[in-house]
């Protein structure tokens, strides 16, 4: 519920911003940061790094605390960051609505590739329609596959993110154009496509626009048993930036998350 909540107050954000209201922006960014902090319910003054402290919590919840002020921390960070997007356009772009997603594929490091072919765009957050991992046999039994947003679920062929949400898969291929992107952290800049699958950033690396607490991948079986009931759900929420989960019997590709923000001017 509370990642849902920042969800929501992400999608506000954009909303409100379309007017490019400015006082309205610093506003928001105000209310991101109290919230966040709220749904953390701890405080810098409630922190305890001492040896004895440390000792008496388990690796569960030190797992669990530590996942939880990361996740909480980065989509805050990353509402700033595109919250500032919402605001600002290099020269030859102009802001797009609503924001969608690229499922990408490369070295974290490269700058450009070839490989764009093979990189998916969802039109809408995937997240929101998705069916979480416990209700998979309810998914296939009682709704013959057809998720209540009206997604069909591939056995062959699945997607799934950081939270243990099955969601649909992504378009197949990304549209060749200039856009701006970002990862909502330290980079927003312009991303080029060709006709032919080449692709390059203007500036930074593939890791620099990637939403690091978007986590997904696609799953393949390679078995006849394998199926989203053998995951684990207790590899989820999946730490920001880190690969998502094997599930055995089947073949797995991580894909990064950009934000796609704007396009190039016409």
């Amino acid at each position: 519920k509370k990642q849902e909540a920042l969800a929501n107050i992400m999608m506000f954000t954009e909303a409100l911003s379309q007017p490019h209201n400015l006082c309205r922006a610093f506003v928001l960014l105000i209310l991101v940061t109290l919230v966040s902090s709220f749904f953390t319910h701890e405080s810098p003054h409630h922190f305890d790094f001492s040896l004895e402290a440390t000792k008496k919590q388990t690796s569960e919840e030190r797992k669990s605390g530590v996942t939880r002020r990361a996740l909480i921390g980065s989509t805050t960070l990353a509402g700033s960051q595109l919250l500032f997007s919402n605001f600002y356009a290099p020269s030859g772009f102009e802001r797009t609505y609503p924001t969608r997603f690229i499922a990408a594929i490369g070295p974290p490091t490269s700058k450009a590739g070839s490989n764009a072919k093979e990189w998916g765009i969802w039109s809408e957050d995937p997240g929101p329609p998705g069916v979480p991992l416990k209700d998979y046999d309810k998914l296939v039994n009682d709704y013959n596959g057809r998720a209540p947003a009206g997604w069909i679920f591939n056995q062959n062929d699945w997607w799934l993110e950081e939270h243990g949400l099955l969601m649909p898969e992504p378009s197949f291929p990304i549209s060749a154009g200039r856009y701006l992107v970002t990862g909502g952290r330290v980079e927003t800049t312009g991303l080029t496509i060709d006709e032919s699958g080449n692709w390059s950033l203007d500036s930074g690396t593939l890791y620099d626009v990637t939403h690091l607490p978007c986590r997904s991948a696609r799953y393949q079986p390679t078995t006849k048993t394998a199926s989203p009931a053998n995951a684990n759900l207790r590899e989820f929420p999946v730490f920001p930036g880190a690969p998502m989960p094997a599930i055995p019997g089947c073949s797995k590709q991580d894909y990064a998350v950009l934000f796609l923000i704007g396009k190039a001017s016409s």
